[in-house]
Parts: structure tokens; C-alpha cells; sequence
């Protein structure tokens, strides 16, 4: 069986992949293999994508004797085509991408049980500040967290 952890992150993939462009939704990812587990990669050109990894995995003392608190780190890298002429317009679609990723993990705030809540930081940028034209990039961090007894694992 797989890790707490593992189940959570896949969790985070799952609720990525509910994005697809219908409802509340601007973008979508719901494509195949269009949200992967790992970092994204310099050759990564199919947009829109979004990538998923672990930042860190902190242990502490939880509510009670024996009891820990595990908070998981995850990093959300998401790109989308962004060929407006305007900056403002292609930060805006990035914008747009960042709110869909914040509503999607918003809507089962518990990951079906796997955690107690979640809270997310991120920012939108336009591209062509870094050098990738025509793309909006958005990076977040979502921390997840939940407890376990003393001896149990992650």
C-alpha cells in the first residue's frame, strides 16, 4: 500500500486533472498526462500542463501524547498559452489558471479523507518576464496537513 504522503500527492494530481475548461473553470487539464507527479522540464512544451512535487514533508507534535502532525509541501508548477500582446492580458490568463488550481483544491478540501484541510500561496506570471514567450506561468505551494499516533508512519 502506498505512503500517506504518496496517497496525498496523487490526491492533489487527481483534483488538478478536474480542471477542464467547463462550469467555474477557465483552463483545462483534464488531457492526458497534461498534470504530472515530478518538476517540469525544459523539453515540457505541451501546454496546458501542470506538474505536482514534493517540497518538503515536516513532522510535529500533534493534539495529544503520541499524536504528530504531518504537513505536506507541494509544489504547482502550471503553464497555459498566453498570446495576447498585451502583458497585462497574458498575466491575466495566468491569473485565470491560478484561480481554477485554488478552486479545484478548494472543492474537497479534505482530499476524500486523507487530510484535515489545506492552504495555498501562489502567483501568476507572465512568460516573457522569464523568457518563455506566450506562456502564463503560475507557482504555488499547498500545504496539507493531518495527524497520526506515535509508531504509525506517514
Amino acid at each position: 500500500m502506498a505512503s500517506r504522503s504518496r496517497q496525498v500527492l496523487d490526491a492533489v494530481r487527481d483534483a488538478l486533472v478536474t480542471i477542464n475548461g467547463a462550469g467555474s473553470y477557465t483552463h483545462n487539464l483534464s488531457g492526458t498526462d497534461a498534470v504530472k507527479i515530478g518538476r517540469s522540464r525544459p523539453e515540457d512544451t505541451v501546454l496546458p500542463a501542470a506538474w505536482v512535487a514534493v517540497a518538503t514533508l515536516r513532522s510535529e507534535h500533534g493534539t495529544g501524547s503520541g499524536r504528530y502532525r504531518r504537513l505536506l509541501t507541494v509544489d504547482i508548477e502550471a503553464r497555459v498559452s498566453a498570446t495576447s500582446q498585451t502583458t497585462e492580458e497574458r498575466a491575466c490568463t495566468a491569473l485565470d489558471l491560478l484561480d481554477d488550481i485554488v478552486t479545484a483544491l478548494e472543492a474537497n478540501r479534505t482530499m476524500g479523507g486523507l487530510i484535515y484541510d489545506l492552504i495555498l500561496e501562489g502567483v501568476d506570471i507572465d512568460g516573457d518576464e522569464i523568457g518563455m514567450s506566450n506562456v502564463g506561468i503560475v507557482y504555488a505551494q499547498v500545504v496539507l496537513w493531518w495527524e497520526v499516533a506515535s509508531g504509525v508512519g506517514v
